[in-house]
């Protein structure tokens, strides 16, 4: 295997050989399993919030994808995902989120219900 690094300046690549790890292939028990599971779920749900951490920025992404209304959410601890979210938003959407007002994107795909134009009459 060849070791290969890079730093802010320039590439490098090495011809010395890498020493792997030998990969753990430890069989864990269903029982530590499920609590290392029920674990993670409960600290998702201490954080609080209406997603977890990993879908925050996919939550900020669809209020801001929605029409100019005010999206109002409730998440927990900011992932650092969904602190880089806001940022690329803002940069390319020019979407605040402290404030977040949709950009007008419409479904073009959803169906227009008769009840949305007060059925047919209201068409003609």
């Amino acid at each position: 295997m060849e070791c290969l690094h890079d730093t802010t300046i320039s590439y490098h690549g090495g011809n010395e050989e890498c020493e792997m790890e030998e990969e753990k292939t430890e069989i864990v028990p269903v029982e530590d399993l499920g609590e290392q599971t029920a674990s993670a779920l409960l600290g998702e749900i201490e954080q609080g919030g209406v997603v977890d951490s990993m879908h925050q920025g996919l939550l900020f992404l669809l209020c801001a994808a929605c029409p100019p209304d005010v999206s109002k959410v409730r998440v927990g601890k900011l992932s650092p995902y969904g602190i880089g979210t806001p940022i690329n938003i803002r940069d390319f959407l020019g979407v605040a989120i402290l404030k977040c007002v949709g950009c007008r994107m419409k479904n073009l795909s959803k169906k227009v219900s008769w009840l949305q134009h007060g059925g047919p009459s209201q068409l003609l």
